[in-house]
């Protein structure tokens, strides 16, 4: 369980970082 939630984590930073790029 805290190996997804860590999964989700690292997916969201993704998102963010590729929102803030654009």
């Amino acid at each position: 369980m805290a190996h997804s939630k860590l999964v989700i984590s690292i997916s969201e930073a993704d998102i963010s970082f590729m929102l803030d790029v654009i």
